[in-house]
């Protein structure tokens, strides 16, 4: 990630995705990808993009989705979807995701 332009460049490996935020848009940055160590001759997916000004990217790991939102349920890509498209900062995504899982952080 370049800070100063904005310019993202992402290799995955088998990562859980890289959500990158417009507003109520919210799509998945994950090129296709085997995970790292499967096999010995492994192809990874690299993506290049720009980030607009006013849009943010979330990173996680797949622990995120090892909790147990309301209800015991599973905590699902979709219910971090909806936290992002209603939360306006990142301080209130942090409270929402604390608020609605029982077991994070």
């Amino acid at each position: 990630i370049e800070i100063d332009t904005g310019k993202i460049a992402y290799l995955n490996a088998g990562h859980t995705p890289m959500l990158r935020v417009n507003g109520p848009q919210i799509s998945a940055v994950i090129p296709p990808a085997n995970p790292f160590g499967l096999r010995p001759l492994a192809r990874y997916g690299r993506v290049e993009f720009q980030l607009e000004q006013g849009e943010a990217l979330f990173l996680h790991t797949d622990g995120l989705f090892d909790n147990l939102g309301p209800g015991g349920r599973k905590f699902r890509l979709r219910d971090l979807k909806g936290i992002l498209k209603e939360a306006p900062s990142a301080d209130q995504v942090h409270h929402r995701l604390q608020t609605v899982t029982k077991s994070l952080f």
